[in-house]
């Protein structure tokens, strides 16, 4: 899994509407092979957006699809960099790193073992087909259970 933080310098008079901006967005990203993300206007030294994310893949990738949102697009039009914003703007500003901030250290609970987002959401698939066998399970002879609980495991 990979790890980024932008740190960008919000356009004055736009915070206010970036906020409002990205109380609003629901799923824009969804997407993405993102674990993790947030955005949030700080106020260090001026008001700062901080774009944090952990996902699957390279940097660059990621980054770059993350800019061809037209959402990412938006949000960083209140900013200061790149200007103009605009699609190929934005994903040379996010890949070259100008404004990226390396973690000087990282505490991750949840990283032992990795797993990708694709991994998760297979397992959510899991999850409601046990659960939906499991609401089943009264109504089956041990047979027929045994069955379906063995072809259940060998489609993981």
């Amino acid at each position: 899994m990979t790890l980024v933080a932008i740190l960008t310098p919000v356009k004055e008079g736009e915070v206010d509407a970036l906020r409002g901006y990205l109380r609003g967005l629901r799923a824009a990203f969804a997407g993405l092979q993102t674990h993790f993300a947030r955005m949030v206007v700080l106020d260090a030294d001026g008001p700062r957006l901080l774009f944090s994310a952990k996902f699957d893949g390279p940097a660059s990738d990621y980054l770059a699809a993350f800019a061809r949102v037209d959402a990412a697009v938006e949000i960083w039009r209140h900013c200061q960099r790149p200007d103009p914003c605009n699609t190929d703007t934005l994903v040379r500003y996010l890949v070259e790193g100008a404004d990226s901030a390396p973690a000087e250290y990282e505490i991750d609970m949840l990283a032992s073992p990795p797993v990708t987002v694709a991994g998760v959401n297979a397992a959510l698939r899991m999850r409601t087909r046990v659960s939906a066998l499991a609401a089943r399970a009264a109504t089956l002879d041990a047979t027929a259970l045994a069955h379906e609980l063995r072809q259940l495991l060998g489609d993981r």
